[in-house]
């Protein structure tokens, strides 16, 4: 049996910094998985940041990939390596990074913590990715030591993100990423404008079940209407997630 160690990382200053104790069988599991991916579109950058990485944290393997393709077939091939953190570029030429957070939450495989790091200075660019489950957001912008401890955190099972615009509708967002599965499963679709009738097909349920749902939804989240909704949610960034066994007609 592993030995596992909790430990105590300190927090980073002028960043909203949130230890969430991970189950002791996640950790007890991440122990043997030593490898951390690294996707960026531009190899001597990605090249770079594995030198770094080698130097600052050197008890992990890494392994560099430049589109998402190649990450996913890395990631969840039989014979790729145990992945202990993915540390992804939002911006990946034609790609976009949040792509790999949508395409994780459908895989139904342990989950593995991803970080992103994007030179986009945006909050709605930060609450989006949190909001499709990255554990950190880290600007290219910081400096080394923000991104050695950004990654220590996440490793260790916490959260990392950065708080540029404090009027953003943060609140939102907070209790949007506490509904039920079923519920944000109700709220992403009206977010993506299907009508009752449409979710409930896609989801199953009745019509009557789909306005039950929205009513609760909205009053969690203090907005009047689906108008008001849509307003709160792209204030904030939030990106509704994708359906990959969507069967619309």
């Amino acid at each position: 049996m592993p030995q596992c160690v909790f430990r105590h990382v300190p927090k980073v200053t002028n960043w909203d910094f949130v230890i969430s104790r991970p189950p002791l069988v996640t950790v007890c599991r991440n122990l043997y998985a030593m490898t951390i991916l690294i996707i960026d579109d531009h190899p001597m950058l990605a090249a770079g940041l594995k030198s770094m990485l080698e130097h600052h944290i050197p008890d992990h393997d890494y392994v560099t990939c430049t589109n998402l393709t190649a990450a996913r077939a890395l990631l969840f091939g039989k014979d790729g390596p145990a992945v202990a953190l993915v540390i992804c570029d939002l911006g990946l030429g034609a790609e976009n990074g949040a792509e790999l957070l949508t395409y994780m939450q459908a895989f139904s495989g342990p989950r593995i913590p991803v970080l992103m790091i994007s030179g986009l200075v945006e909050q709605a660019a930060v609450n989006s990715c949190r909001g499709l489950g990255a554990k950190g957001y880290v600007s290219k912008t910081d400096n080394t030591d923000v991104l050695i401890e950004a990654i220590r955190t996440v490793l260790a099972g916490g959260e990392v993100f950065p708080s540029w615009d404090n009027k953003c509708t943060s609140q939102f967002l907070d209790r949007a990423l506490k509904l039920t599965d079923r519920q944000r499963a109700v709220m992403d679709l009206a977010i993506a404008a299907l009508s009752n009738k449409e979710i409930a097909r896609e989801l199953d349920i009745t019509d009557g079940t789909v306005k039950n749902y929205l009513r609760q939804i909205y009053g969690f989240l203090n907005v009047k209407n689906r108008t008001d909704f849509g307003v709160q949610a792209a204030k904030c960034g939030y990106i509704p997630r994708t359906f990959p066994t969507a069967h619309r007609v």
